[in-house]
């Protein structure tokens, strides 16, 4: 439960800043173009921004990860599938299914499976062979005979920033 401190009108707990933080998509696109404005405007550091993002990231990974349960018990005590919960439509819906074909017995589909397995570990091989490359190489074709020349895989990046949380001091 919330806190009352009655020198401040800030939150005192958790689920007090929480409350804070926008929840519906109007008023979350309105603080991002608010965030993204006040880094384009030199008013804030992009960088101390991404460090904010990042923690909220693991935040929300951390927790989610721990409250699933408590969330689908509450979500069980509505009737319906899909229900309206503060302001968002809320499912109650498998989030994944699996399936374990190779427990099957079917011979067809574990010769298949193991050609998927060699083709794969050849075509990784391949890759980095070419990879390897500087410089074109011809090459013959040991079935055609065919004369042809391989080129090094053209690479494209992105540059960016990684940001690692730590105990920095």
């Amino acid at each position: 439960m919330e806190r009352y401190n009655p020198d401040s009108d800030l939150p005192t707990s958790a689920m007090g800043v929480m409350r804070l933080m926008p929840s519906k998509t109007t008023e979350i696109a309105t603080f991002a173009k608010q965030l993204i404005q006040s880094v384009k405007s030199g008013d804030a550091n992009p960088l101390e921004l991404l460090v904010m993002l990042r923690s909220l990231e693991l935040v929300s990974e951390l927790v989610r990860e721990e409250i699933g349960d408590n969330v689908l018990t509450e979500a069980e005590k509505h009737s319906e599938k899909k229900f309206n919960a503060f302001g968002a439509i809320v499912e109650r819906t498998e989030l994944g299914t699996k399936y374990n074909y190779l427990g099957t017995g079917d011979l067809e589909y574990e010769q298949l499976h193991a050609e998927a397995q060699t083709a794969n570990r050849r075509l990784k091989e391949r890759e980095e062979f070419l990879k390897a490359l500087k410089e074109p190489l011809t090459a013959v074709d040991s079935t055609t005979g065919e004369v042809y020349k391989i080129n090094p895989p053209y690479k494209t990046s992105k540059s960016g920033v990684k940001v690692y949380l730590a105990n920095v001091k």
